[in-house]
């Protein structure tokens, strides 16, 4: 169902509690992306700063990249949404420099468009 985020949320807390008694940081990198992502949409910005600082952390240490850059980018968003368009900026820049450096070219859009978006409600439109 669309927009169930009782049930998102209730898959999140089972699969972060699953990923924290395994230890494994992938998937609790990627557990922590979802989560953070969930958070995210539901306008829950502090707490997703949070999930997505964790999964950088975790997806780092094991070097799994387009996850990753997917982490920093929704970091971004966070910050974005929270009114610190300078710092979302930043965090999305981190983002697709990791994709470039990787070739990743089929997320570059994605990138592209939120990088301009942030930089408009900036103010700075010449970037």
């Amino acid at each position: 169902m669309l927009g169930n985020f009782k049930d998102a949320m209730a898959f999140c807390e089972r699969g972060l509690a699953v990923s924290e008694n395994l230890r494994t940081p992938l998937t609790l990198g990627l557990c922590e992306y979802y989560y953070g992502s969930v958070l995210m949409l539901r306008g829950e910005g502090r707490a997703a700063k949070e999930h997505f600082q964790n999964s950088i952390k975790f997806l780092e240490e094991v070097k799994f990249i387009q996850p990753l850059a997917l982490a920093w980018s929704g970091l971004g968003a966070v910050h974005n949404f929270l009114g610190e368009p300078e710092t979302g900026i930043k965090h999305l820049e981190k983002g697709l420099e990791i994709i470039q450096d990787k070739g990743i070219e089929w997320q570059m859009s994605t990138h592209f468009l939120a990088l301009g978006i942030y930089h408009f409600e900036s103010g700075n439109l010449k970037s």
